[in-house]
Order: structure tokens, then C-alpha cells, then sequence
């Protein structure tokens, strides 16, 4: 025995063994230091693309609203005139036709058109959702 059994103690233990020990550690804990860090920026970036994404089909609703409540403004200021009375109006039977054809290309207009608008409106919603998961959910990585 030593004559001093608390220097013992004192020295720090180097054994080849322990040092390989802390060294995978340290290495294990730096990999996954740089995990979070690549996922994290990962995350960050497609919370970015959903932002876009979402403030892209935004306008586009919007752009498609004011088309919208431009044609019905333009209907109700026109008066209300209905579709029989256009096609009333012509003064032959070539004449006639030539209404009811326009009268229903009006008809399918107005109607993709409202048809667009409500798949417009489905997708700004989902990409909200969308948006909304990804700023809740920022990466579930794990030390």
C-alpha cells in the first residue's frame, strides 16, 4: 500500500480502454448533435416550401374571388335578365341558335368557374393544414 491512500484517488484513471470509452461517446453524441442539426434545418426549410406554397394558392383564391364578385357585380348591375328572354330576342332561327350557344358557353363559364373557386378554396385549406403540422411538429429527432 501507498503511503498516502487518498493520492490514489486524486490521479485520473487513463487506461486505453476508458479513453476509447469516452471517445465513441463524445462521437455518438456529436452524430447525434448533427442529426438534429441537418433535421432541424430540414424541417425548417419545408415549413419555408409550405409557406409558399400556401401564400401562392392564398392569391390565387383571392384572384379568383375578385373575378368572381366582378362577373356577379356585372350581372346584378346588368339587370336580371334571363337566359329565355336572350334567347327570345333573336330575330330568326340562326339567330336563335347563335344565343342559345352563347347563353350556354356563359352558363359552362360560370360554372368552372365557381367549380374552381371551390378547389381553390379545398386546396388553401389543406396547405394551411399542411403548414400548421409542420410548425407544430418541427422534427421529433431524439437524442
Amino acid at each position: 500500500m501507498s503511503a498516502n491512500p487518498i493520492a490514489q484517488f486524486k490521479k485520473p484513471q487513463r487506461s486505453p480502454l476508458r479513453l476509447r470509452f469516452y471517445t465513441c461517446t463524445l462521437e455518438s453524441a456529436s452524430y447525434a448533435i448533427g442529426t438534429v442539426i441537418y433535421e432541424t434545418s430540414d424541417t425548417e426549410k419545408q415549413i419555408v416550401k409550405a409557406q409558399e406554397d400556401y401564400d401562392a394558392a392564398k392569391a390565387q383564391e383571392d384572384a379568383q374571388y375578385l373575378a368572381m364578385k366582378k362577373r356577379l357585380r356585372y350581372l346584378y348591375e346588368k339587370g336580371d335578365t334571363s337566359y329565355i328572354e336572350i334567347l327570345s330576342n333573336a330575330s330568326n332561327w340562326s339567330g336563335m341558335l347563335n344565343q342559345a350557344n352563347y347563353v350556354e358557353k356563359l352558363y359552362e363559364y360560370d360554372k368552372q368557374m365557381l367549380n374552381r373557386y371551390i378547389l381553390i378554396k379545398e386546396e388553401v385549406a389543406q396547405k394551411k393544414n399542411d403548414l400548421e403540422d409542420k410548425k407544430e411538429r418541427p422534427g421529433n429527432a431524439e437524442i
